[in-house]
């Protein structure tokens, strides 16, 4: 085997190309209003405990949902359903009623969560709250000058004075609208020292494109209309279920539900109860029983098959490199054509692809590789697939030429921004800042690592300090 594990499994979830230097809401109250009690300080203008009463009391029927009929919903993956019902239990809805209805589902249904916010917004249009919640939904779509212009207007209130995640959110916003001079000082009142923590993760509300309970919800539809092989996906979501980017634990709850769901759909699809238990259990097996159970899964040179779960043949893959029972190109050889096939008939599934990227990458297959870097890109518009199609290109017209077009898609992918001052942009003001504000959504891997945010702001303002120098003397 020629590379480590841990290379494998990076790859194989699509980030083909790392070359940078670098809730369920109806069970739980707004990850925001939380947040809020423990950021809030001046209270003078606004009445903090008279606005959290009335939230407590028009929320009352949504939390009764939440504890009975909601949570029963949701763990039967009904999601649709569930937040149907949740928006129908109060018919003349008031201001309270759209400001928590946009908070709770802010990730399961964004476009409903950014049209109730509104709603709230024209009853209540200098609420500070409403005007915090305005600039993250405008921040997570991107409109980085709109949603500057709320959370200015947020921190020009007592509430917001100095609110560290609001400085920290506009300092992103400034450095994407070419204010720099204003991101030096909102970053430098934000604190970083002392709010570093509440500042990194706050950023997975603006950044993390997750809807978790969305892909659990067509899971279990699709099992139940027929697609018994996606018992695995639904297995592995649910025993890696993301909190944030540095945390996921087993889902009890559902996972109790999927126990009684595979139990019944085995009855009907008996081939797959051996699927499912690969799938649950590989990671205990020896290399012997690797072996033994790929044979009575069929997996072998003379069927040249694979299981139809994207899934499972990804843990596979990974049990079979990892066990050094087979190189990436006599897999790629042997069930290429029966890859390819499953990705065709089910296209939605990128998973897929993200196995065959690494197998033609790792066996350095480039023409393949490209177009499966431009599938990923235009039709799936994923970004690890943009940034892997640009870096491969030779000529560095049509290079530079597609790399702006990415940066449209992506604005904020920390690889593509790395790429173009790289390349293009050592000299480039906006190029330097924009590659600093793509740190702003790539905490989760500057986490542990180097640097922080603090560091690359440090560096944008030695950077630019030289540049404008350099200006002058020429």
């Amino acid at each position: 085997m020629t590379q480590s594990i841990e290379n494998l499994e990076t790859q194989l979830r699509g980030k083909i190309i790392a070359k940078s230097n670098t809730l369920t809401p109806l069970i739980q109250k707004s990850t925001f209003l939380i947040t809020f009690l423990f950021f809030s300080f001046q209270v003078q203008s606004f009445n903090l405990d008279e606005f959290l009463q009335e939230i407590d009391d028009a929320g009352k029927i949504y939390t009764d949902f939440e504890k009975g009929e909601g949570k029963a919903l949701f763990t039967e993956g009904k999601l649709t359903k569930a937040n149907e019902k949740l928006v129908n239990l109060v018919n003349e809805k008031g201001f309270y009623d759209y400001f928590i209805l946009g908070n709770k589902l802010f990730i399961t249904d964004p476009d409903a969560s950014y049209r109730f916010m509104k709603n709230a917004e024209e009853i209540e249009a200098d609420n500070p709250y409403v005007l915090f919640e305005r600039g993250i939904h405008e921040h997570r779509r991107n409109n980085f000058e709109k949603a500057g212009e709320y959370y200015q207007k947020f921190l020009n209130t007592d509430i917001g004075k100095d609110h560290p995640m609001a400085l920290a959110y506009i300092t992103h916003t400034n450095l994407m609208t070419n204010k720099i001079e204003a991101s030096y000082k909102s970053w430098k009142t934000a604190n970083f020292s002392s709010n570093h923590t509440g500042i990194e993760k706050a950023m997975y509300a603006i950044f993390s494109k997750k809807n978790q309970e969305k892909k659990r919800e067509q899971l279990i539809t699709d099992i139940k209309n027929g697609q018994a092989f996606k018992l695995c996906d639904l297995w592995d979501l649910d025993s890696k279920w993301e909190s944030d980017w540095w945390n996921s634990d087993p889902r009890k709850m559902y996972l109790d539900y999927d126990k009684v769901l595979i139990n019944q759909i085995v009855k009907d699809y008996p081939d797959e109860k051996q699927f499912i238990d690969f799938c649950i259990n590989n990671d205990d097996f020896s290399k012997e029983k690797i072996m033994s159970k790929l044979t009575d899964l069929g997996v072998n040179e003379d069927k040249k098959s694979l299981p139809k779960s994207s899934v499972l043949i990804y843990k596979i893959l990974t049990s079979v490199m990892k066990n050094e029972l087979i190189n990436s190109v006599d897999f790629l050889t042997l069930f290429e054509n029966h890859i390819n096939k499953l990705s065709a008939k089910y296209p939605d599934d990128t998973i897929y692809l993200d196995i065959l990227a690494f197998l033609y990458s790792d066996t350095k297959n480039k023409e393949k590789l490209q177009e499966i870097n431009l599938l990923g890109w235009k039709k799936h518009m994923i970004s690890n697939y943009a940034a892997s199609y640009v870096v491969e290109l030779e000529n560095t017209d049509e290079l530079k030429m597609n790399l702006e077009e990415a940066l449209k898609d992506f604005p904020n992918y920390v690889v593509l921004n790395n790429v173009y001052m790289s390349m293009f942009g050592e000299n480039d003001k906006q190029a330097i800042t924009r590659f600093v504000a793509s740190q702003f959504a790539n905490v989760k891997n500057n986490w542990a690592g180097r640097y922080r945010l603090s560091d690359y702001m440090a560096s944008l303002k030695h950077e630019i300090d030289k540049l404008e120098k350099t200006d002058q003397t020429d």
